[in-house]
């Protein structure tokens, strides 16, 4: 014990030592070079070098990004610290590499350039498959637009993708995050993997951690858009607001596994989430999972989760709704949940659901065109009203519905290829046949 009591004082005293060299080291008039301004920066490299002992490498530290680009150091390798983005302490900073013969295409965030410098690069010391929005400039203050930024951290990423972190905050953004950059047909995304993270969604339960909000600053189609072939992409802990400026916060073409945790879309004029198979061999959607997501908003007609796709396209099969509430809540010609050329859908403790008597759809099965829900399970869900949309030859197939829950005054289905128990255990249509 005594043994590792000494080892651990040495090694603190080794990490403190390291910190007060890379944060207090001075400049040949005394001062600190984080007091430096960038103008003295500008031009003068080697007068604010921070040098260890003869033979250790130099360690420089700079306040911001700009003042960091202005500076090539004198040695073909040094180590840097940056404090942050645009100013000290703002969430951008971190431990640096200088490589003097570097050519490294510049990202804005963990590879950057010298000024003036043809080659030569800083490099930031972090997992190659990981990202801060703040690296790159984000500010999530709910004043400036970090659109940019975003795109920037998410274009850095390996082709096979990785974790983008949006600290707690609001992003304000003016068009399109795309996670993917096919076209649900014949061109497959050639990026795969991308893992939105934030602190929380904001479902109003207090949280040490402030919840990450993407907010639409102006008007657009959807916000985040992830248009395969692709897969493994997942959006966790997030609140995406619409703002009414956005038609729809989170629209998915074409995808496999893809994941939606903790996750709050309202205020869209159009779609909440929209969850579509492509076109042609390949392109369904599959083995998706979203989990304690809620869509809602006060738009008239609106649709909060629509599955299945449009006329010609591909199935969408085996995804999962767990812990969901979409709610219309006292729009006109609005819908919950529409589910159309989809199958094998389970939603468990779900509300699909709203505050209006007529006027508005809840659950629609739509079976129009070439549409053909079946074999959708619903367990221990709460669905105010089912609505069965057939036409032109074309017809539901079997949905089942345990634990149906009838305690808010839900309508127990009345289609013959609705079959289930409610919650209190009256039985309709239960065994799978028609009657």
């Amino acid at each position: 014990m005594r043994g590792s009591r000494f080892l651990f004082l040495i090694m603190a005293a080794a990490v403190g030592l390291t910190f007060a060299l890379a944060g207090c080291r001075t400049g040949a008039d005394g001062s600190r070079e984080s007091e430096k301004p960038d103008s003295e920066m500008q031009g003068k490299p080697s007068e604010n070098v921070s040098r260890e002992t003869e033979g250790q490498n130099a360690i420089y530290s700079f306040s911001s990004v700009s003042q960091m680009k202005k500076t090539v150091p004198s040695e073909k390798r040094a180590n840097v610290l940056l404090k942050g983005y645009a100013r000290a302490g703002d969430g951008g900073g971190g431990m640096f590499c200088w490589d003097a013969e570097s050519v490294l295409p510049p990202d804005g965030g963990v590879v950057i350039e010298a000024q003036d410098s043809e080659k030569g690069r800083y490099v930031r010391v972090c997992e190659s498959d990981y990202r801060n929005v703040k690296w790159f400039g984000a500010s999530g203050d709910g004043n400036r637009d970090d659109t940019s930024p975003i795109r920037a951290a998410v274009a850095s990423l390996p082709a096979t993708g990785g974790t983008v972190c949006f600290p707690g905050g609001i992003y304000l953004i003016t068009d399109t995050i795309e996670l993917g950059n096919g076209d649900g047909s014949g061109k497959a995304s050639d990026r795969n993997g991308i893992r939105l993270v934030g602190y929380g969604g904001g479902f109003g339960i207090h949280s040490d951690k402030e919840p990450t909000v993407i907010r639409a600053e102006s008007k657009m189609g959807a916000m985040i858009s992830v248009r395969g072939k692709t897969a493994g992409v997942e959006l966790r802990g997030l609140c995406i607001n619409a703002s009414s400026k956005a038609r729809v916060c989170v629209e998915a073409k074409a995808v496999s596994g893809l994941v939606v945790e903790n996750v709050v879309c309202k205020m869209f004029t159009e779609c909440g989430i929209r969850l579509e198979a492509g076109t042609g061999e390949g392109n369904g959607c599959a083995d998706c999972r979203f989990v304690t997501v809620s869509a809602v908003s006060m738009s008239d007609n609106i649709i909060c989760v629509d599955v299945g796709g449009g006329e010609g396209s591909c199935v969408t099969e085996n995804c999962v709704f767990s812990d969901c509430r979409f709610d219309i809540h006292t729009t006109v010609g609005s819908t919950a949940c529409r589910i159309r050329n989809a199958r094998g859908l389970a939603f468990y403790r779900s509300h699909i659901t709203g505050y209006t008597e007529s006027g508005s759809d809840y659950l629609v099965l739509d079976a129009s065109a070439d549409g053909y829900p079946s074999d959708n399970v619903f367990y221990d869900c709460s669905v105010a009203r089912v609505t069965v949309v057939e036409e032109d030859g074309h017809f539901i197939g079997h949905h089942f519905f345990y634990g149906h829950g009838t305690y808010d005054l839900e309508t127990v289905p009345d289609h013959p290829m609705l079959h289930g128990i409610t919650d209190t255990g009256l039985t309709f249509r239960f065994g799978g046949n028609p009657s």
